[in-house]
C-alpha cells in the first residue's frame, strides 16, 4: 500500500528478529526454561517464518509454496490441541539433534530470499531447490513430531495429556 523503503529493510528486520531470538533461547538455556516459554519461542519462530515467507512471496522473492512452511507448526499445534481437548493421549517429544537445524534452515531461507541480491537478483533458481529442500526437511521433521507426539512411534513413557479412555 505504501512506497517501498530501502529494498535492505526486510532483509534487516527479519535478520534482527531471528537474532534477538537467538539471544533469548540462549539465555533461557542457561538459566531456566519454562514450559510456557517453550511454547513462546516456539510460536515466535513460527510466526517470524510465517510473516518473512509473506513478504518474500511478496516480494517475488520465494514461490508461494514456502508459506507452507510458516503454517506447518501451527497445524502441528491445533492438531495436538484438538487431540487433548477431545481426551486422546499426547506425548513429550523426544530429544532432536535435528529439529535445530531444519529450524535454522527456515531462517536461511527466508533471510536470503528478503536480501535483495539473492532474492531478488540473480541467485532465484538455487535460493528456490534450497527452499524445497528446507520445506521438505521441516514437513518430515513435523510429520515425525507429530507421529511422537502422538504415540505412533511406540512409546513407553507415559502420557503428558492423558485420554478418557487411557489411551
Amino acid at each position: 500500500v505504501a512506497p517501498t523503503p530501502d529494498p535492505r529493510l526486510p532483509a534487516a528486520l527479519f535478520v534482527g528478529a531471528v537474532g534477538l531470538d537467538a539471544v533469548d533461547g540462549a539465555v533461557a538455556r542457561r538459566t531456566r526454561e519454562t514450559v510456557l516459554g517453550a511454547r513462546l519461542d516456539g510460536a515466535t519462530d513460527a510466526l517470524a517464518v510465517l510473516v518473512g515467507a509473506a513478504v518474500a512471496v511478496a516480494l517475488g522473492a520465494l514461490p508461494p509454496w514456502y508459506l507452507l512452511a510458516g503454517g506447518v507448526w501451527y497445524a502441528y499445534a491445533g492438531s495436538l490441541w484438538r487431540r487433548r481437548r477431545a481426551g486422546a493421549s499426547v506425548y513429550e517429544l523426544p530429544p532432536s539433534r535435528v529439529r535445530p537445524f531444519v529450524g535454522t534452515a527456515q531462517f536461511a531461507v527466508v533471510a536470503l530470499a528478503l536480501l535483495p541480491s539473492v532474492g531478488r537478483g540473480g541467485g532465484m533458481a538455487l535460493l528456490t531447490a534450497f527452499a524445497a529442500v528446507a520445506l521438505a526437511a521441516l514437513l518430515a521433521s513435523f510429520a515425525r513430531d507429530w507421529a511422537a507426539a502422538t504415540g505412533r512411534l511406540g512409546r513407553d513413557d507415559p502420557p503428558i495429556a492423558a485420554g478418557r479412555d487411557g489411551e
